[in-house]
């Protein structure tokens, strides 16, 4: 966070019990801290151009297009698809740490992904009670008050899986030209079959008679979904106080 003059103009006392001011989903402290607490979509920006006072952009792991990296050093970049598995996170990016941090909870109205409070959020003083991002002072990193989920898929698995499901999948779809569904398949979501991760110590006829067990309607469905979408393998998912990113040109940060 960039050190701020406290905004003396529209300062309050009775919501946190102690001199404050809030604008634009930020509230400052005459003491020199910072809280992100109520932020909309009109707030969201990839960039620190709307507010410029703090250094501090918010957006989503959507919105963003600053590159994200797993490590301090920037050498492990992380690919977007990790970060919208269960739909996107809403973050703040702080240009003058260089570091990104999650918002905590999912009241912020542009994100669609639920985040748990952490234990860190529990032990603030009563004034910060309503921080989704905190900064105890400028210079300081933000004290993560939940985490970044980054999910990747598991290569592992699909390597040891993936000539064993193709000759299922083969089998299945000669199976059911042989013995179609006596239902009428009418498919509105095209989702991918979910691979068993125990399915490695298996043979292929065991597969076989797993995934053709079952005469419902949804049973159809599933081998359709085999048949026409393939598999979807297990990811490894990971949790993270902090993303990071490269310090930007001038035209970078106000361009974003």
């Amino acid at each position: 966070m960039r050190r701020f003059s406290f905004n003396h103009d529209i300062k309050k006392w009775d919501t946190h019990q102690c001199f404050h001011a809030s604008r634009d989903g930020f509230t400052e402290y005459e003491t020199g801290e910072l809280i992100i607490d109520n932020p909309t979509p009109a707030n969201r920006t990839g960039s620190v151009s709307s507010n410029n006072k703090y250094g501090i952009g918010i957006t989503t792991t959507r919105s963003t297009f600053t590159p994200l990296y797993l490590d301090h050093d920037c050498t492990q970049p992380i690919k977007p698809a990790w970060l919208l598995q269960g739909g996107q996170q809403d973050m703040a990016l702080d240009f003058e740490q260089l570091v990104a941090v999650r918002l905590r909870g999912s009241s912020s109205g542009f994100g669609h992904s639920y985040c748990a409070p952490s234990t860190k959020a529990k032990h603030l003083p009563k004034q910060f009670y309503k921080a989704q991002a905190f900064w105890p002072r400028a210079g300081e990193l933000p004290i993560p008050l939940s985490q970044f989920t980054v999910s990747k898929p598991d290569r592992t698995l699909k390597k040891r899986l993936v000539d064993k499901l193709d000759i299922v999948r083969t089998t299945v779809s000669a199976a059911v030209r042989m013995n179609p569904p006596a239902v009428k398949l009418t498919p509105t979501q095209q989702y991918k079959y979910n691979v068993k991760p125990s399915w490695t110590e298996m043979s292929v006829s065991y597969i076989v008679g797993y995934v053709m067990d079952g005469t419902a309607y949804g049973n159809h469905m599933d081998r359709y979904s085999i048949i026409h979408n393939g598999w979807d393998y297990p990811r490894n998912e990971t949790q993270h106080d902090f993303l990071y990113f490269k310090k930007q040109t001038r035209e970078q940060l106000y361009n974003a």
